[in-house]
């Protein structure tokens, strides 16, 4: 039988204490960023493109449409071609520039982090076009929550 240790309990706690934290973020990120993300700043973001496109003669609608959209439907194989073709121009870019921000948010995580971040914002903007914005939480809840339950094993294995 083994003795287990004051230093051993305390590990044992904050790793409780560190795994619930994570479940806690885990909810308030697939919330708040889908609806920040999905929703409000795609709305913002639409504001300057308009004026934009208005100072310009359509010429940032034209390169959204032609140039960005094209970059991006390469990017994602395919994928996401009826999202960025299926709704109007306007609306899919302030979907996009939101991504950005979406993206850059996640800088902290390296490199990976970053890639993930933009295809994971964009996989997210299809279900949300498609399914709807609560579905679209759940599966951003559900996929964070996979990293907070691969960190507590990591950490109960240690």
């Amino acid at each position: 039988m083994a003795i287990v240790g004051l230093r051993d309990i305390k590990r044992i706690e904050a790793k409780e204490i560190v795994f619930i934290q994570d479940i806690y973020k885990s909810v308030m990120a697939g919330v708040l960023e889908e609806i920040g993300y999905r929703c409000l700043f795609i709305f913002t973001a639409m504001i300057p493109i308009a004026i934009l496109n208005f100072l310009t003669f359509g010429l940032v609608i034209w390169v959204y449409n032609v140039v960005v959209f094209q970059i991006v439907n390469i990017l994602t194989l395919g994928l996401i071609g009826s999202t960025l073709w299926g709704f109007p121009v306007l609306f899919i870019a302030g979907a996009l520039s939101a991504n950005i921000e979406f993206r850059d948010g996640h800088k902290y995580q390296g490199t990976f982090g970053y890639i993930n971040a933009w295809f994971a914002g964009l996989y997210l903007l299809h279900v949300m076009l498609t399914q709807g914005l609560v579905v679209a939480i759940l599966v951003h809840i559900i996929y964070d929550l996979i990293f907070a339950f691969v960190g507590y094993w990591g950490r109960s294995i240690e």
